[in-house]
């Protein structure tokens, strides 16, 4: 039943599109939504929209009727901002009006207003709207509006002022517990605005009367104190153990004034910076927002000098659902480990999950000693950091309070965690933590520390357990140091660097071998690609692994690998949106063979893997060549300061790396060297030509390697590499100079260069020597004359090299075998571009383009049904409802048109619904399985970006249809 909605933004739902979906609930009908958390529903109660759409278990678009009075728009405007739910539709009048509900306007606190982002006439309203049913979840729509979405959130307008009162508070007025201090005053905030009835003069559950008493307590020391030491006696706990802080010399009347204003809004804090607090909700505002604390009150040199990173809340739900969701549908409870808990993110979803399993009727739980027990017996921590546990504890009391029924707190007494549940230690100090490996933990989660620690307990226990090292990584050495705290059923999840996959350093690679053998490798998600929009302020490429510890061979286990890729789902929703091209699963043993797989597998798949295991077989590697025909090799000078004396190469024309490019030498850009003393000179006998010379940076947009031959006398800089022959070896390095600069070159940096799309777009030359080469004087001649071309560019003349390019690529991949391979065109022409896009563009697939992609079905399909007196029928759909193409494939008794190319189907509700349009809109997000069968015939349904429909992908899902069809064969 429908309630509170008026039948004009009934119609409006209907005409975006909305009425028809699952996903789609109205108010009334709350309680229907089995995939909202206890907080979502609580959230949504507060706010009350008329209807919402839920995105994996999240609101993330809600419906509203007219609202007339001012004051209640601010007053709902003000609980949707604080609630981050992204999409917000009004109904105003005659039109619609559209909202970013994570952002505001906040020019003053007493006027206002969502970030507005377009006005839609009723009249004109339909399913080909903006923000209708279907663009909504249509990137190249979203795309369009990115920037109306990329204005400051909630959490980081709260940054900004916590990070300004906590940093005068240390910095200015030497408060050395501010961080304490701010967490109590928060967590004050969080019980008034729950409604909490606190039992203190002027705390009595009035959330604008307990906000005033607030503010009149916090400029006055002794009063301020006294109620912190009534919270502590009323509720126990570690947050408002006072110790001697009240007689610090540091908490003078100015501390007190800045507090109150910090709590009141009234005026600036600095220039500029005015406190919002007034604004924030706390019984409304999301968990992210408690790691976003962190992130600030831990502060930068904290934060570089401890190598932690902010986990944001959606990567830490999807860690909470990949491991503990699935056991907790079986079981109530179970002990979680957080080795580094940071700001206790990790434990904060746990807890919410194992509690919410464990709640009354009403959502909350009455008795205090089973929810005091669902903590104690199950969440705990480890942190160096003495303020990360104070925010861990801060965060797990929030939580508790939160399942708490704030009419029914009598005797409530929040558990003491410190050194029962949580320790301030080191993860390698065995003693201090002896008590904790007496638990028989079923998960093990967290984002550990990275980067290089130079000293300390970590090195002292990879020497004494002969673990490989590499440049003292530490994440590598929380890997190995959980199998102290597990047993073979538990389950570790560690968000750690990408690199410690890709490395080709010794140690690092005997350490992936060690992973390999003596764990189950569950699951990788690689995160390289989409770094930017995760950690923002490191840019740290990283991946989540999932494992368990084994006493036994590992080998033959098959692991998931997911490599994600940036979309605008990710970007605006905060959605991990799984791509069925993403997903690969592969045996452990094959990656414990073939180290090179363990890069193959980010952007590459099976077919990739066939065609560099077969480049590395059939195929001499660079290096050979080198050895075999004595060519000498080597990098440039470094010439800083240093003791080496350069002498002999005074008066030398020095060139820049800029001198060279793709088959484009110019020795003008140099300079005369007049220095006696460097830091590195480099070998003397690569300084003589003739020779081919590579830059270390790689073209970014292309991937493809520049090098250049010449015979010209010059010495260079460390950031080129020379490879030296001698005069009779001319035609050898002009073709190793043309395979450098190809696409196939291209292609195997993507696929096999250990930074590459990881982090920073450079080659290192020890992997270059390990690709294929082939001769051939056809190739030698041509690189000469795209040489002899491009050398008219000294002189002012330019001549197009383009399709001179494309031919010699052409030479050189049919050289290999791999003329016109589509997996290869797929890397060079569709991810390469994509990856390096600052922006996220969108083609969409032609209609000619998607015959291309038939072929591979036509092909196979004609000749096995000819044999059975069969046809079959292709019809192919380039757009429909504007996201989507169809390929359909139908087995004939008759003859038809082989290829028929439909238009439109999009009023045609009959064959929408036989391609399951709605319910395939509705998991956008994880699109694993885009094939479905029907009597004689299949169809494949995906978005119509031209990358989904590339010749590659059409390998792919033939593939896909063959295995599914066995599949159903062997299960009958």
């Amino acid at each position: 039943m429908v309630e509170r909605i008026s039948n004009t933004t009934q119609m409006i739902i209907k005409k975006l599109g909305y009425h028809n979906s699952k996903n789609l609930y109205y108010f009334a009908n709350i309680n229907m939504c089995k995939d909202l958390s206890f907080h979502d529903k609580k959230v949504l109660n507060e706010i009350k929209p008329c209807a919402f759409f839920v995105v994996d278990g999240k609101p993330k678009v809600l419906f509203f009727d007219y609202i007339s009075e001012n004051d209640s728009k601010q007053k709902l405007y003000k609980k949707i901002w604080n609630a981050q739910i992204p999409i917000i539709i009004f109904n105003d009048y005659d039109s619609i009006k559209v909202f970013n509900g994570n952002s505001m306007e906040l020019s003053e606190l007493d006027n206002i207003r969502l970030q507005f982002v377009l006005e839609e006439e009723h009249k004109k309203c339909s399913e080909a709207s903006p923000f209708s049913y279907w663009n909504i979840t249509n990137e190249q729509f979203l795309r369009e509006y990115q920037m109306a979405f990329s204005k400051d959130t909630l959490n980081q307008v709260m940054i900004k002022n916590i990070k300004c009162i906590t940093e005068k508070l240390k910095k200015q007025y030497k408060v050395k517990f501010a961080t304490k201090l701010i967490l109590r005053l928060i967590f004050i905030r969080f019980l008034i605005d729950r409604g909490i009835d606190i039992g203190y003069e002027g705390f009595n559950g009035d959330i604008k009367e307990s906000q005033e008493a607030l503010l009149k307590l916090a400029n006055n020391k002794k009063g301020l104190y006294s109620f912190f030491s009534y919270l502590k006696n009323k509720f126990n706990g570690n947050l408002f153990e006072l110790g001697n802080e009240v007689y610090d010399e540091a908490l003078n009347d100015e501390v007190f004034e800045l507090l109150k204003c910090f709590l009141s809004g009234k005026q600036e804090m600095e220039s500029g910076q005015l406190s919002f607090l007034p604004l924030y909700d706390f019984n409304i505002i999301p968990i992210e927002l408690i790691s976003n604390i962190y992130e600030v009150l831990l502060g930068e040199k904290a934060q570089d000098d401890d190598k932690a990173f902010y986990t944001p809340e959606y990567l830490a739900d999807y860690i909470v659902k990949e491991s503990l969701g699935t056991f907790l549908t079986k079981d109530s409870q179970c002990k979680v480990l957080d080795p580094s808990c940071g700001s206790g993110i990790f434990l904060v979803e746990s807890l919410q999950l194992i509690i919410s399993k464990n709640v009354d009727d009403n959502g909350y739980i009455k008795d205090n000693d089973k929810l005091c027990q669902l903590i104690e017996s199950n969440i705990y921590g480890v942190d160096s950091n003495p303020e990360a546990i104070d925010v861990t504890i801060f965060s797990l009391y929030l939580t508790l309070f939160d399942y708490k029924d704030p009419k029914s707190l009598d005797d409530f007494r929040l558990p003491n965690l410190k050194n029962k549940n949580l320790w301030v230690s080191d993860f390698f100090d065995d003693e201090k933590l002896i008590a904790l490996k007496k638990i028989k933990f079923q998960f093990i989660l967290g984002n550990p520390p990275w980067g290089s620690i130079k000293e300390g307990l970590h090195l002292q226990y990879c020497d004494k357990n002969k673990i490989p090292q590499y440049r003292q990584e530490i994440s590598r050495s929380f890997i190995a140091k959980v199998k102290e705290y597990s047993n073979e059923d538990t389950i570790c999840c560690l968000i750690v660097p990408s690199k410690l996959f890709y490395n080709q350093k010794k140690p690092a690679i005997e350490f992936r071998k060690l992973l390999l053998l003596k764990c189950e490798i569950l699951q990788i998600v690689e995160l390289s690609s989409v770094r930017s929009l995760i950690f923002k302020k490191a840019d740290a490429p990283a991946a989540i692994l999932m494992f368990k510890n084994s006493t036994e061979n590992c080998l033959s286990h098959k692991m998931l690998h997911l490599s994600l890729k940036p979309n605008m789902f990710f970007k605006i929703y905060h959605v991990i949106a799984i791509e069925k091209t993403d997903i690969k699963n592969i045996q452990q043993d094959i990656l414990y063979r073939y180290d090179w797989v363990w890069k193959t597998c980010v952007y590459g798949n099976s077919w990739d893997i066939d065609i560099i295991t077969m480049l590395k077989r059939k195929f001499p590697k660079i290096e050979d060549v080198i050895n075999k025909n004595k060519l000498k090799t080597g990098a440039g000078i470094t010439d800083t300061n240093g003791k080496y004396d350069a002498k002999d190469y005074i008066g030398k024309n020095m060139i820049e790396s800029t001198a060279i490019d793709t088959l484009y030498f110019n020795s003008s850009n140099s300079s005369i060297f007049n220095k006696r003393k460097i830091y590195r000179l480099g070998k003397k006998e690569i300084f003589s030509p003739p020779y081919c010379l590579l830059r270390k940076g790689p073209n970014c947009k292309n991937y493809r390697l520049r090098a250049a031959y010449t015979e010209e006398d010059v010495i260079f800089k460390e950031a080129i590499s020379a490879i030296k022959g001698d005069k009779s070896q001319k035609d050898l390095l002009l073709n190793i100079t043309g395979m450098f600069n190809s696409s196939l070159y291209a292609y195997l940096n993507l696929m096999l260069g250990s930074s590459m799309g990881i982090e920073r777009e450079q080659v290192f030359m020890k992997e270059v020597y390990e690709y294929p080469f082939a001769y051939d004087e056809g190739i030698s001649s041509k690189v000469e004359a795209i040489q002899k071309k491009n050398s008219n560019l000294k002189n002012g003349f330019y001549q197009d090299i383009s399709q001179d390019i494309s031919q010699l690529d052409q030479m050189i991949l049919d050289k290999f075998g791999l003329k016109e391979d589509p997996f290869i065109d797929y890397a060079i022409n569709v991810q390469i571009p994509l990856l390096n896009s600052k922006k996220m563009t969108f083609r969409e697939v032609t209609a000619e383009e998607l015959k291309d992609y038939s072929k591979v079905f036509m092909d196979y399909w004609k000749k096995l049904m000819a044999e059975q007196n069969k046809f079959i029928k292709i019809s192919l759909y380039p757009k429909v409802v504007g996201k989507f193409a169809i390929f359909e494939l139908e087995i004939c008794d008759q003859k038809e048109k082989e290829i028929t190319i439909i238009d439109t189907i999009d009023s045609n509700k009959e064959i929408l619904s036989r391609f399951l349009i709605n319910k395939i809109n509705e998991q956008f997000y994880k699109l694993k399985d885009v094939l479905y069968f029907k009597n004689n015939s299949f169809f494949i349904i995906k978005s119509n970006e031209y990358k989904n429909w590339h010749p590659a992908m059409s390998h792919i899902d033939q593939s896909m249809v063959l295995e599914t069809i066995i599949s159903d064969d062997s299960e009958e």
